[in-house]
């Protein structure tokens, strides 16, 4: 067979290789003041399957209320609150210690959680400037890989199998080259590490503060790295723009998560950022929109010239001979793009030979706040193959979200339910309607008879109270809206 042949033609032809969604997950990031109980409950009822997630919960705020007895009642009504219903659910976790992050593990289980995360994403000051972790903490993988050995140290004593994982942003600051990212992913994993390259692969990143790089040991399997990384497609800018700035400004990369499936074989990657409907999803997990190329990259793989074909052939057999399938990370390259199809070539051979270490999940987080119902409404079938006969409704939702909202009780001892409460449980329904002609209307009405409580005739009313006669004025002229099946958003 021709060079060109065996390597630059790779054909995927069997479209059930790439429809093939086996193991993939789809699950709902973590997002301050949204991914609370009350929201995970929606999202629930919506799907059975979606990966759920908390909040970010500080390590030193579970630490300190767990140990003070008059907030410790804030872990089990706040922080750490949940039901057996919401699994699979993941803890994520917000510190640069070691030890706390440790700790926090051990006061969580007690609680009920089983599958832990660690933010190496946040970019806010308060988080990553003054607290010193979230993003910041990208720039020190040793840090990193030391939290992620003592965590794991600690699940397998509590006879947890399921390792801490990392959710990241693809680069820091400066800090932003795939030669980085890789560096990073080997240095948590401990993939390609021993000890006499520890210096080697941490030169390219600042000073180690922590003085960290001493105290991990790769060698002798005393390492228990991290296997599994949420990889938010973008860089962060820790100073300069604000945390919603840097959910839209950086550019979207998801070139690199593809990358990572090939220089890590062994681990799993899950991508995240700027996903705006399952379709997309599917399109990432099976892998067409790499391969096919995408609104994001600027050569179509069937349409660059013989030239380049033969150029990354050329690439691609000097990196078999004299790499062995080794890390491309050092590659020279002329451009990005070109990069990049080198690694759609080398996808499509692994697809052929069914050896591709597929993008195991997608993380959706916006768009599920904003739209939960179409965005989540179809994931069991599409994505889990579960339930496919089955279809729900807004007012199928609405009425079993009324049901969770009857076991609340008030906070305060007189059995009246503050505005603030009323707002907290309630917010999840404000975008049911998402995107329909009504949903002005519906956001209204829950928002006028949220402040009618402050009337004296109204003050008893409870938050399910307040769902179901805000439904009732809606069905006056929307009542079709509730009854508008999930399969009606299959295509």
């Amino acid at each position: 067979m021709e060079e060109n042949d065996e390597l630059g033609n790779a054909n995927y032809s069997d479209d059930s290789v790439l429809d093939n969604l086996d193991g993939c997950i789809i699950s709902v990031a973590p997002m301050l003041d949204v991914t609370n109980i009350h929201f995970r409950t929606l999202c629930r009822i919506i799907s059975k399957y979606t990966e759920l997630w908390t909040e970010m919960i500080v390590s030193d705020t579970i630490i300190h209320c767990y140990k003070d007895e008059s907030r410790r009642n804030l872990l089990e009504d706040v922080y750490l609150r949940t039901n057996d219903y919401e699994n699979p659910l993941v803890l994520q976790l917000g510190g640069s210690d070691p030890e706390k992050i440790k700790n926090s593990i051990l006061i969580a289980h007690k609680y009920g959680f089983k599958k832990y995360n660690i933010n190496v994403g946040c970019p806010s000051t308060k988080v990553a400037s003054d607290g010193n972790f979230g993003a910041s903490l990208f720039k020190y993988p040793f840090r990193v890989a030391r939290i992620v050995n003592e965590a794991n140290l600690t699940l397998m004593k509590l006879g947890i199998n399921t390792k801490l994982s990392i959710k990241t942003r693809i680069g820091v600051d400066e800090f932003d080259s795939y030669k980085h990212l890789f560096n990073f992913i080997s240095i948590v994993s401990g993939k390609n590490m021993s000890n006499l390259k520890k210096n080697e692969f941490l030169n390219i990143f600042p000073d180690d503060i922590y003085n960290d790089n001493e105290l991990i040991n790769y060698d002798d399997n005393n390492y228990l790295g991290a296997d599994s990384f949420i990889i938010h497609s973008r860089k962060a800018w820790l100073n300069g723009i604000n945390p919603s700035k840097n959910r839209r400004i950086p550019k979207l990369n998801y070139s690199w998560v593809y990358r990572l499936t090939v220089d890590f074989p062994e681990l799993n990657f899950y991508l995240n950022g700027g996903i705006s409907s399952i379709n997309q999803a599917i399109s990432i997990l099976n892998g067409s929109w790499f391969i096919n190329g995408s609104e994001y990259t600027n050569i179509d793989n069937n349409d660059y010239n013989s030239n380049h074909k033969i150029d990354i052939n050329k690439k691609i057999k000097l990196e078999y001979d004299n790499n062995k399938g080794q890390s491309t990370s050092d590659c020279n390259f002329v451009d990005d793009d070109l990069e990049n199809n080198y690694y759609r070539i080398k996808i499509k051979k692994l697809i052929n030979e069914r050896k591709w270490n597929k993008i195991k999940g997608v993380m959706i987080g916006r768009e599920v706040m904003n739209n939960p119902f179409i965005t989540l409404s179809n994931v069991d079938k599409l994505i889990y193959n579960k339930n496919v006969d089955d279809y729900i409704t807004r007012g199928y939702v609405l009425n079993k979200y009324i049901d969770y909202l009857k076991e609340i009780k008030p906070k305060n001892k007189d059995n009246v339910f503050t505005i603030g409460e009323l707002n907290v449980y309630l917010k999840p329904v404000f975008g049911i309607f998402y995107g329909l002609s009504g949903t002005k209307r519906w956001r209204k009405i829950l928002n006028d008879n949220i402040q009618n409580v402050k009337l004296e005739v109204n003050k008893y009313k409870k938050p399910h109270h307040i769902l179901e006669e805000s439904i009732e004025l809606f069905k006056k002229d929307y009542s079709s809206l509730l009854d508008i099946p999930s399969s009606e958003y299959l295509n």
